[in-house]
């Protein structure tokens, strides 16, 4: 790539000007997706009765995404539950969609297979919120989604608590030893086996989050962002890890 550079351009300046023109481009692309999506939430706001899927998802993920009280798995949880909703619902009128129509969503989903009760559940619930969170801003009159009954997760429960078993301590010992091809999932594992951290917590860790208690000395992960107010939560450093922890560059 460096000597087709090279061949490309004859000088530095050249360069420059066709990175910048790239640059220039992609900055426009994102402006009118800006723009697009600014008139999408405009048009959701004064036309409820024209209120799609598609305007209600741009109204709906934008509010989640600036009140800044879901996470990135949640809100690409209800991207995918709008795709679903977009592609059977298609242009029409969320007014215009009767509870009859959303119950045949319902059974066209179980009709799909390869889903469980508590995800088509899941899906139905999604969806009872979004268009709450509609007629609550009036952009809707009724929520025709609410009467929506949710499916028997019984037989999911108990399938699920069959197939679940705990791990043996030769497993958990397999996980710990085992040679990753980055040694860094080896102290992801004993992180999450010595401090029952959530996955999402891990991952956001910072040197910042290491912290000392200047009257006992002791060392934790201090957890300030959670999907809850109990997930903020000072927790303890196990000794085991605790020279593996200070050794670490988060």
């Amino acid at each position: 790539a460096d000597f087709k550079m090279m061949f490309e351009y004859d000088t530095a300046e050249e360069l420059q000007i066709a990175i910048e023109s790239v640059q220039k481009m992609q900055m426009q692309a994102q402006l009118n997706r800006y723009e697009e999506v600014k008139e999408h939430i405009k048009s959701a706001e004064d036309n409820e009765n024209e209120l799609t899927f598609e305007l209600l998802r741009d109204k709906f993920v934008y509010r989640k995404k600036a009140d800044e009280k879901v996470s990135p798995d949640s809100i690409a949880a209800y991207n995918t539950t709008f795709k679903m909703l977009i592609k059977y619902f298609k242009d029409i009128y969320i007014n215009d969609i009767s509870v009859e129509d959303f119950e045949e969503w319902k059974d066209a989903l179980l009709k799909e297979g390869g889903r469980m009760n508590r995800t088509i559940n899941k899906h139905m619930t999604y969806t009872k919120d979004f268009i709450k969170f509609a007629v609550d801003r009036h952009l809707l009159v009724h929520n025709n989604a609410k009467p929506l009954s949710l499916l028997d997760e019984t037989q999911d429960k108990q399938d699920r608590k069959q197939e679940v078993e705990n791990y043996s301590l030769s497993d958990v010992e397999k996980i710990l030893n085992y040679t990753y091809k980055s040694p860094v999932y080896n102290k992801i594992y004993k992180i999450a086996l010595y401090s029952a951290l959530r996955q999402n917590e891990i991952n956001s860790l910072t040197q910042d989050n290491i912290v000392q208690d200047k009257e006992t000395g002791i060392y934790y992960f201090n957890i300030t962002k959670s999907k809850s107010v109990a997930g903020v939560r000072k927790v303890p450093i196990h000794k085991d890890i605790l020279e593996m922890v200070l050794a670490t560059s988060f």
